[in-house]
């Protein structure tokens, strides 16, 4: 009897959840199937998807869910892991909650949950997903349920199953699922976020006039003439005076000395020829200096000496003199006789 009198109130608390007011979620009760690829039948507006395995998805309509028909995914001797979503339009900015009502194994180890995708999203092994608690008990309907804060305007509710371990032919029915807003959670509190201080902006460097180059332009180069030979002389030593003074004998007929000359060096310079390369190499030539030894004994002679040697060579200057005007005398009267 008491079994009996939960058959016959279970379908009251199933259409009941998928009648509360605000509920978003489209055939709850999945009251219509639909072809939906592979071979399947789901709930019209859900979609079939699997993970693992190859598990058959038809309609259970022999009054094993309350609200029947219900979800039927089995297989005979495999697992899986398996399930159905469905997008929704929801308010953005807001807590929501996703909840079913009949989710009931004929074998233990077989995992039910609920997810929402906040973002929208259809992978059901997406990171986004917010997953409620598992139930791996033996019950029909176990109180699964989860909440998520969905920022935009959609959101996607996942219903998943997993069948690790083959007992022959596993089943579970899935029934009335639905998304309501859950007013009784705040909205989260956004993170602070870092707002970057901006830099300062360099002001560009100011531009400033760069003198002109000045070009200056070299004088032109004075060609120096480059002597080709040197001469090179070699100094002839000057001949001591006598350094004994003179005596000079007064006599009636003066005797006037022949002037003294100077001896002139006998000796040829020599000229060496110097290659023009090592000239343009070599500083320019000096002449070398002439020392003459100094003659210690004119400090000794008197003046009157060098003035008698002065005075004689007059005298006989005068003497030629004349004697050429009488040869030039003689040589114009001589001309004259022969005419």
């Amino acid at each position: 009897m008491v079994g009996l009198a939960l058959f016959l109130t279970a379908p009251a608390a199933a259409d009941g959840d998928c009648d509360t007011p605000g509920n978003l979620t489209y055939n709850c009760n999945f009251d219509r199937f639909v072809d939906g690829g592979n071979g399947w039948l789901v709930p019209e507006g859900w979609t079939g998807w699997a993970l693992m395995g190859s598990p058959a998805f038809d309609i259970d309509d022999h009054g094993s869910a309350p609200g029947r028909p219900a979800q039927r995914i089995w297989s005979d001797g495999g697992t899986w892991t398996a399930g159905l979503f469905q997008q929704v339009e929801v308010t953005p900015g807001k807590w929501y909650e996703a909840k079913i009502d009949w989710a009931a194994p004929n074998v233990p180890q077989i995992e039910r949950r609920l997810g929402i995708d906040p973002t929208g999203g259809t992978d059901p092994a997406s990171p986004q997903i917010v997953w409620g608690p598992s139930s791996w008990e033996e019950v029909r309907m176990p109180d699964l349920r989860v909440s998520a804060f969905v920022p935009g305007s959609k959101a996607t509710v996942f219903v998943w199953t997993h069948h690790g371990v083959s007992y022959g032919a596993d089943q579970v029915f899935l029934d009335a699922v639905t998304l309501v807003e859950n007013a009784d959670l705040p909205a989260p509190t956004p993170l602070p976020t870092d707002t970057p201080t901006p830099k300062p902006t360099r002001k560009p460097p100011t531009a400033t006039a760069s003198p002109m180059p000045v070009s200056v332009t070299p004088p032109p180069l004075v060609e120096t003439a480059t002597p080709t030979e040197t001469a090179v002389v070699t100094p002839t030593e000057v001949p001591a005076l006598p350094s004994e003074t003179p005596t000079v004998t007064a006599t009636p007929t003066a005797t006037v000395p022949p002037p003294t000359r100077t001896p002139t060096p006998t000796g040829t310079p020599t000229l060496t020829p110097v290659p023009v390369a090592e000239l343009a190499q070599a500083a320019p030539p000096q002449r070398p200096a002439v020392q003459l030894k100094p003659a210690k004994e004119n400090r000794d002679v008197p003046p009157e000496a060098f003035l008698l040697v002065v005075a004689g060579g007059a005298v006989g200057m005068a003497v030629a003199l004349f004697v050429g005007v009488i040869w030039l005398w003689v040589r114009a009267q001589e001309s004259g006789g022969e005419e």
